[in-house]
């Protein structure tokens, strides 16, 4: 008997420890939306990934641009005639070229197509973090107003039980009651304490949770009003109706199909990269052709007989690329 007192009391006052550790700061009162803007506006994930999209919008200003033209001058340094040095004049020599590279096999617009495919693509995976963050912020959420509503009702109860607890310890004294009967009482409330504390640890849990979710230090206390609780009792609906919802909402099936288009998007790229490009230039030279102030159209591109299988290795992984985001689909088929 003396030996169950003990216990109960180390139980007790652990428990006491614990309560005063999840309530030791003051609660901060917020709504569901409230919580959400909080949560939009801080998280520290969510953020990245913005700086994720932005950059993505950037690699497609990247891809659009034209490669810049390739001036070259050239001065004569000694002229012998008029023994001057550096002469540009009229009895010198100067020669000035330019060239501009020009993609063949519409490399530009396929670099901005699957520029613009990966931008599509961390549009998805934001939509998907966010959708992921979102439940596990409004689970936490409601997680901890029951737990919160269950800690009541069992401070309640364990009030009452004490209660009953000391009037059967003042009638066994009396000879009264059974020891049994005792024994039975205080067994119950050890349980009922062993059960608070167990709702404690898990509140503790959500609480640290949500507060890295929402980025704030100090404990939420979720404020609900009934009519909220109601619109989360979904429809029943058909198995083949919710399949159709899923494969056409979920962002990371959009992902994959991303993936997918990227794949054939770059396959392409890579068999466009095996057709050699031409660079066109005009050159004019003062004094050192067959003619003076002579003007010529220049034009040159690789001719491909050293390496005839430009790009076999791009369009290889390409290929490989694309079989494997069709094996990832069909994981939701």
């Amino acid at each position: 008997m003396r030996l169950l007192s003990s216990l109960f009391f180390l139980v007790v006052s652990f428990h006491s420890v614990l309560a005063q550790s999840v309530a030791g700061q003051d609660s901060l009162l917020l709504t569901l939306q409230q919580a959400d803007s909080l949560f939009v506006k801080n998280n520290l994930l969510l953020l990245a990934e913005r700086f994720r999209v932005d950059a993505s919008q950037a690699q497609i200003l990247q891809a659009s641009l034209y490669d810049n033209p390739t001036v070259t001058l050239e001065v004569s340094t000694y002229n012998n005639e008029t023994r001057r040095i550096l002469d540009v004049g009229r009895q010198g020599q100067k020669t000035v070229a330019i060239q501009q590279l020009l993609y063949t096999a519409g490399k530009r617009n396929k670099r901005i197509a699957l520029a613009s495919e990966a931008a599509q693509l961390t549009q998805f995976e934001l939509v998907d973090l966010l959708r992921g963050l979102r439940f596990d912020l409004r689970s936490r959420f409601y997680s901890i107003y029951f737990q919160q509503k269950t800690l009541a009702r069992f401070d309640q109860q364990l009030a009452t039980l004490q209660i009953t607890v000391a009037a059967y310890e003042v009638q066994y004294n009396r000879n009264n009651v059974s020891l049994r009967e005792l024994l039975r009482l205080k067994a119950l409330l050890f349980q009922l304490s062993n059960d608070r504390a167990a709702i404690l640890f898990q509140l503790a849990d959500d609480q640290r949770a949500l507060r890295t979710l929402l980025s704030i230090d100090q404990p939420v206390k979720p404020v609900l009003a009934d009519e909220t609780l109601a619109r989360y009792h979904l429809p029943t609906q058909p198995e083949d109706t919710l399949q159709q919802l899923a494969v056409r909402n979920r962002p990371d099936l959009k992902v994959i199909e991303s993936l997918t288009r990227q794949a054939e998007l770059n396959y392409t790229l890579q068999k466009a990269l095996a057709v050699p490009d031409m660079r066109v230039g005009g050159t004019y030279d003062q004094a050192g052709s067959y003619i003076q102030n002579y003007v010529g159209l220049s034009v040159s591109a690789d001719i491909p007989v050293f390496n005839r299988n430009q790009g076999a290795f791009g369009r290889l992984a390409a290929k490989f690329s694309i079989r494997l985001s069709y094996s990832g689909r069909r994981r939701f088929r």
